[in-house]
């Protein structure tokens, strides 16, 4: 059975791979409200979106202020993970990275970017 402390157990888990593996600069603690498991922001003062469309540079900026991700990456990619369980099943996910902002353009998105060197 799916519970949200074993959901919150696996993304612990998976966090301190990523710092052992130094694939993540910092980490953020995993919080559970109800049945949400995600991030628990640094700033939740701070809004999570100002705008409809894709985010862009000063989204990744509130966020990277707020600490509103799971992991930040060393390439500066920001992942956040959350789920919402009910019964013994997570039916609702969302685990969107975003990259590196300098990989971004005019025209790329977070559905459809690039990485440059």
């Amino acid at each position: 059975m799916t519970t949200p402390r074993a959901v919150r157990d696996d993304i612990t888990n998976l966090a301190e791979y990523l710092l052992d593996a130094e694939i993540a600069v910092y980490i953020n603690p995993v919080s559970i409200d109800g049945t949400r498991v995600s991030w628990h922001s640094l700033n939740p003062s701070l809004p999570f979106l100002t705008h409809r469309g894709d985010p862009g540079l000063e989204d990744y900026r509130r966020w990277v202020e707020a600490g509103a991700f799971s992991g930040h990456l060393f390439d500066g990619a920001l992942l956040q993970l959350t789920y919402d369980v009910e019964g013994a099943r997570s039916p609702a996910t969302g685990s969107p990275t975003y990259p590196r902002p300098t990989a971004w353009t005019q025209t790329s998105s977070v559905s459809n970017h690039y990485w440059t060197s």
